[in-house]
């Protein structure tokens, strides 16, 4: 007994010490310790990734506020900025094979944006050739983005490229700006639509007929230019504050607000519907504290009633498309036409010649404004389009999948006409179509993928915050004192990370 015990005992001794061994050999090989070049190599990667991701902090400020403390000499701003562009480029190859790779069609959006001070700043002793990370290098920029919605029914804007540009007042479409970006990332067939500012250029024809004639699609290829929604908005406020800077100006002194220099239209029409609730329960005519203040005219008062009036039916539309976190807002196109309506509606109750002058102006301003966004034609033309694409590359698939399958539907019978069959839902607010579509995909194959190409269509350059900018829209201050490879490395890298 205690012989075997003895033995059983020297055997776990035996494997106890093997055990030990190997997790020392182990241990040995984690616990290497790196070279000198290893570390800072480690470094410059794990800095240059966290740069990219942060998208805040421009390279030279980093080594400005971090290098003394670091054991690099005055290389380092060069070695990060290296870093970054190889990132880039790596995370680009990945992108480009993702997108040629993708099974469904791209929208392509131009943005222009500015940085801040170019306009704001009117101080003649204010110098803005600096700002905060040191001299400014570039003061506008162009952002070429590609939309659409991944496999995974996931809404993707991926910036494919962003490069500063003459600072021009008047925004310019560069054309060639677009060939460029669908030459680089070889997406010549992949491109259905593209997003720009709300005016017309002939050179779109030229650009149409050139993506058509690249992309050789198997039957008549469509494109279509989609015009931006929150500018036609903008355009239509920017039509209501015409002759009204003096008496806004009036006003902030009159109610004590801070400086009125916010660039976002609907901010001006809070602050201004509150000044017009205390005129109506005769806060400046009764309260003393006003007395010592010139006060708007009766005709300047009705000039902010009108603008309160009519920005705010632009507003309650806006706010439904920009401000619902709705990721597919195409769908919402109707809510322009209940626009019309409402304005329509202004129109014809007008008992003010200024009103009614105002009211005809914006009105005309959105009718021609709404000839540049997708029109009903258009939305069926492309429907049509990549329906008969994905009918000849699929339909002898599904065939053979319903047949597999035992599916109900008559073989004879199409997608679509099975789809229109489907009872009409009630309106819920809350209705997500790319959850429904999501959800019917296996029983709609191929409407599933027209509806995932339509749907990654924005009808906005902009949302949220930035949709009611009055001016253009601003840059991220960090990007104005880059080098221009080193800004578009930055702006494009962050959303690849995960590829």
């Amino acid at each position: 007994m205690t012989s075997l015990h003895h033995l059983r005992f020297l055997g776990m001794s035996r494997q106890l010490k093997s055990d030990d061994s190997i997790d020392n050999e182990k241990t040995v090989v984690d616990n290497r310790i790196p070279t000198q070049t290893e570390k800072e190599k480690k470094f410059l990667r794990s800095t240059a990734e966290w740069l990219i991701r942060t998208a805040r902090v421009p390279p030279h400020s980093f080594v400005d506020r971090m290098g003394p403390v670091l054991p690099f000499d005055d290389s380092l701003q060069s070695l990060l900025e290296g870093e970054i562009l190889k990132i880039h480029e790596e995370r680009k190859d990945k992108a480009k094979k993702f997108l040629k790779d993708f099974d469904g069609k791209l929208t392509i959006s131009y943005d222009r944006v500015a940085y801040d001070d170019e306009w704001l700043a009117y101080d003649e002793e204010y110098d803005d050739s600096y700002s905060k990370d040191g001299p400014v290098l570039h003061k506008a920029f162009v952002n070429l983005s590609v939309h659409f919605v991944d496999r995974n029914w996931n809404v993707r804007k991926w910036i494919l490229r962003y490069s500063p540009i003459e600072f021009e007042r008047v925004e310019k479409v560069e054309v060639k700006k677009f060939k460029k970006v669908i030459l680089d990332y070889e997406i010549e067939d992949k491109v259905s639509t593209i997003v720009v500012p709300n005016h017309g250029d002939k050179r779109f024809d030229a650009l149409r007929k050139w993506i058509e004639k690249k992309g050789e699609n198997p039957i008549d290829p469509c494109f279509f230019r989609i015009c931006c929604c929150s500018d036609l908005f903008r355009l239509m406020a920017g039509d209501l504050f015409d002759d009204m800077d003096l008496l806004l100006e009036d006003i902030r002194v009159l109610v004590g607000w801070g400086k009125m220099s916010s660039t976002n239209w609907n901010v001006t029409l809070c602050s201004l519907q509150e000044a017009l609730d205390m005129e109506d329960k005769k806060v400046f005519e009764e309260d003393e504290y006003y007395q010592d203040f010139d006060q708007p005219s009766e005709e300047e008062w009705m000039m902010v009633r009108t603008f309160c009036k009519l920005a705010g039916c632009i507003y309650k539309v806006a706010k439904e498309l920009f401000e619902g976190g709705y990721s597919t807002s195409n769908v919402y196109f109707h809510l322009l036409a209940e626009l019309k309506g409402m304005l329509n509606q202004e129109l014809m109750s007008a008992d003010d010649d200024y009103f009614l002058c105002k009211a005809k102006k914006i009105l005309e301003s959105f009718t021609a404004q709404r000839r540049l966004t997708m029109t009903k034609p258009q939305k069926l033309k492309l429907f049509w389009t990549i329906y008969a694409i994905y009918m000849l590359s699929m339909q002898l698939a599904i065939l053979e999948f319903l047949k597999f399958e035992g599916s109900s539907r008559d073989f004879d019978e199409s997608e679509l006409g099975s789809y229109l069959k489907e009872p009409v839902m009630e309106w819920n607010k809350d209705f997500k179509a790319l959850q429904w579509w999501r959800e019917k995909s296996p029983q709609y194959p191929i409407l599933s993928r027209i509806a995932r190409d339509i749907l990654s269509i924005p009808i906005s350059r902009a949302t949220s915050y930035d949709a009611y900018v009055a001016d253009q829209r601003e840059c991220p201050e960090f990007v104005v004192t880059m080098k221009a490879k080193v800004v578009n490395a930055m702006m494009c890298s962050k959303r690849w990370s995960r590829l």
